[in-house]
């Protein structure tokens, strides 16, 4: 039996198809038909998109049309050596989540998305990383979620404040940072002036900026560890990352009004 010609087959009949696939028709093991896909990809003859359950191949032909079909990926991340940007440039390359984008809402969400998990690896103390991002007709969102001590804890401890709502209002000064010496203390600060809605969860608060209604929210939820950060810009944005910079840098900024609801 020649797998390589049975794989290329069944790709051009359906377009799409993973080792499972060949498992069952071939009966043959996940190890051993894993090689004949390796060859092919060796080859150039066909690409692997997605990841673990989500994986499939396509014929390298078709492999932009088959990835603007993949609009969601999620990733458990270890926090050890990991960056930002090269998580972003897979996600990038195995989704069609940026096909197509208004350039105004890729250059925002290459800023906030890495932004956001830089934070993460950086300051959370957390061992591992998870990040849901997903494209729908409305937009874009993406979630950054850690397990360490959380944002709001972690202000408490750095600068000695007695409780979360004196963190979020330390936060909320705008140029804020528990490690000024690593980090300028401004990425949360653009990243909620370029979202339609920014929201920052840890231990029993929920910091809502809600641009859409220009306004900032703080919620009392239930208690969670580390920090969730969820992220959406609308597909219609009109916003420019240049323009947000170009407003307050230099300036001594601070966030909006804030309600406690």
């Amino acid at each position: 039996m020649n797998i390589k010609k049975l794989i290329l087959r069944q790709l051009t009949k359906k377009g799409t198809i993973k080792v499972a696939d060949v498992v069952e028709i071939t009966g043959f093991s996940r190890a051993y038909i894993n090689r004949f896909f390796q060859e092919l990809r060796d080859e150039g003859k066909v690409l692997l998109l997605g990841k673990a359950n989500r994986a499939q191949y396509v014929l390298i032909k078709s492999a932009k049309a088959a990835k603007k079909t993949l609009l969601t990926a999620r990733r458990i991340l270890k926090n050890k050596d990991l960056s930002e940007d090269l998580v972003l440039d897979e996600i990038k390359k195995d989704t069609g989540i940026f096909l197509p984008l208004p350039k105004n809402v890729i250059a925002i969400l290459d800023y906030a998305f890495t932004e956001m998990l830089n934070n993460a690896i950086e300051h959370s103390n957390s061992s591992k990383i998870e990040i849901v991002i997903k494209k729908d007709s409305s937009g874009v969102r993406f979630e950054v979620v850690d397990f360490g001590i959380g944002i709001f804890n972690h202000l408490m401890k750095k600068k000695s404040l007695k409780s979360e709502f004196e963190a979020i209002q330390d936060l909320l000064k705008g140029k804020q940072t528990t490690a000024p010496q690593e980090h300028s203390g401004e990425g949360i600060f653009f990243t909620s002036k370029v979202a339609d809605i920014l929201t920052i969860q840890s231990s029993k608060k929920k910091l809502i900026f809600h641009n859409v209604l220009n306004d900032v929210f703080i919620k009392n939820t239930k208690p969670i560890r580390g920090t969730k950060v969820t992220f959406f810009i609308s597909l219609k944005s009109k916003r420019k990352l240049s323009k947000i910079f170009k407003e307050y840098s230099g300036n001594s900024y601070e966030f909006s009004k804030t309600k406690v609801i």
